[in-house]
């Protein structure tokens, strides 16, 4: 299954090691990814 994210907004700071990198006033992050599937077998003993 996958998703997609669309995320708008405005004044977005990025920071590093705490100093300020960069500064948007209008901004969009867009993000995607694919969900796997997982099996495990349970037994007792």
């Amino acid at each position: 299954m996958a998703t997609n994210t669309i995320v708008r907004g405005s004044d977005l700071m990025l920071f590093y090691n705490g100093k300020s990198l960069a500064y948007a006033t209008n901004h969009q992050l867009s993000l995607s990814g694919n969900a796997i599937e997982v099996s495990s077998k349970d037994h007792a003993e």
